[in-house]
């Protein structure tokens, strides 16, 4: 666990995503919770040599299962963005059926006995737009985008100049473009890069500056022009795409990171090029 600032802490070296620590004067909060559950036990302890303030809150920037998997083990207060609520459903079972594999399994006791509390609670506190919590010696905003997924939400904490991104923002990977809207995503990264800050911590892998953002921001613009061209073509030239790879070409690919394989770049296009065709239609 990485000490970034006076009172925040960040373990990456987690498989799923970057897990936060914040120690204020009204206990500690923590963002998002660890994927596995043996990592979920590791993460107890590394608070307990740092802190030892009840864990007063828990937010996850997303309803994705590797964000909110062991939630239950730290806490019932969860807080989460309205949109992610619905979806938030679909981890809930997943995690459910988890738990039942790890007990009927081989695995140490302390596992199973921990397993039990490694739910999925549904949120305590669900905000719409933006939420403030004054924790005393820190301001903690939490602030809903969207982009990512329909619910992604940022946390400021101005004293600290520490924004914690969720998967708006990825540091050396690609970003994984599944469930995202661009048009939301982009202004995300907009916003984020005006914040006053130190240190952006990314959904995944290294903390890192303001520099992926802009970089992430760059090849949105890229996407939809691409697309554009695929709009045309389709609309003007009728030239109907007809496989992966007639997308794919249209990919601008992210000078310096690691190339997706060929199904996620289609992926990439053919949501932009949906999403900017509907724009279209609708003028």
């Amino acid at each position: 666990m990485e000490k970034i600032t006076e009172n925040i802490y960040v373990e990456t070296g987690y498989p799923g995503t970057n897990v936060g620590l914040i120690i204020t004067d009204s206990g500690s909060v923590m963002l998002e919770s660890p994927y596995m559950p043996e990592d979920a036990l590791d993460f107890a302890e590394k608070i307990k040599s740092v802190s030892d303030k009840e864990i007063v809150y828990l937010i996850n920037t997303d309803h994705h299962f590797d964000h909110v998997a062991t939630n239950g083990f730290f806490t019932q207060n969860i807080i989460l963005n309205e949109l992610s609520v619905g979806p938030l459903e679909i981890a809930r079972i997943s995690a459910q059926e988890r738990a039942k594999e790890i007990l009927a399994g081989d695995g140490p006791q302390t596992l199973k006995d921990a397993i039990q509390k490694m739910d999925v609670p549904r949120p305590h506190i669900i905000f719409s737009d933006e939420l403030s919590l004054n924790m005393g010696n820190l301001t903690i905003h939490v602030v809903h985008t969207g982009g990512h997924a329909v619910g992604t939400s940022f946390i400021y904490i101005p004293e600290e100049k520490v924004v914690f991104c969720g998967d708006n923002v990825v540091s050396t990977r690609f970003p994984y473009l599944g469930q995202g809207v661009y048009r939301t995503w982009a202004a995300a990264l907009v916003r984020i890069i005006h914040l006053d800050v130190d240190y952006v911590i990314p959904g995944h892998e290294r903390v890192c500056d303001k520099e992926p953002a802009h970089k992430l921001l760059k090849f949105m613009g890229d996407l939809q022009e691409n697309a554009e061209k695929l709009f045309y073509e389709v609309h003007e030239k009728h030239k109907v795409p007809q496989s992966d790879s007639d997308l794919a070409k249209f990919f601008p690919g992210i000078e310096g990171w690691p190339n997706p394989a060929e199904q996620a770049m289609a992926e990439a296009v053919r949501r932009m090029y949906e999403q900017f065709s509907a724009q279209s239609a609708s003028f």
